[in-house]
């Protein structure tokens, strides 16, 4: 993976967890509605998917 590509997933990662974090205050504070539970399940779904990409070697790398 090029240096550009693992530097726009971590943006969007820095993103997606920091838009869980405030769930997860909202949560502890007032609760949160099916529709924003939903937008967090698939925000966690988005962030494994993310990691995965970062974790997997790039073409041409030897994964042995």
């Amino acid at each position: 993976m090029d240096m550009g590509a693992a530097h726009m997933i971590r943006a969007e990662l820095r993103k997606l967890m920091s838009q869980q974090t405030e769930a997860l205050e909202a949560e502890t504070f007032g609760g949160l509605s099916e529709k924003e539970w939903r937008e967090f399940d698939e925000r966690q779904e988005r962030i494994l998917e993310l990691v995965a990409q970062l974790l997997s070697p790039g073409p041409g790398t030897n994964a042995a």
